[in-house]
């Protein structure tokens, strides 16, 4: 999968962590199903192979993908409230 262009959210310097993430999960569902494929072509043919597979998606899953979700929160959680903010009417 490409990278989306996404010129407004990239030229903000605050989002920079909030998109470093999300991209993060992109490329972990690139990698999970490439590793979905090899394990299965080699799941009956090349036991070792798809156990090596299976190891690495559990990598990608458990570590990569985890990681992502996990860092994502906050930064998700600022934007958000960013964007309400932008939305509130003006204290007096």
């Amino acid at each position: 999968m490409t990278t989306p262009s996404l010129p407004r959210l990239e030229d903000r310097e605050e989002l920079r962590e909030f998109l470093f993430h999300l991209r993060g999960l992109l490329d972990a569902q690139d990698r999970i199903t490439m590793l979905l494929k090899k394990l299965d072509e080699k799941l009956l043919a090349d036991p070792d192979g798809a156990a090596e597979s299976l190891s690495f998606l559990e990598v990608e899953v458990f570590d990569h993908l985890a990681y992502h979700l996990k860092e994502l929160r906050e930064p998700f959680s600022k934007f958000l409230a960013s964007l309400y903010s932008l939305g509130e009417p003006p204290a007096d």
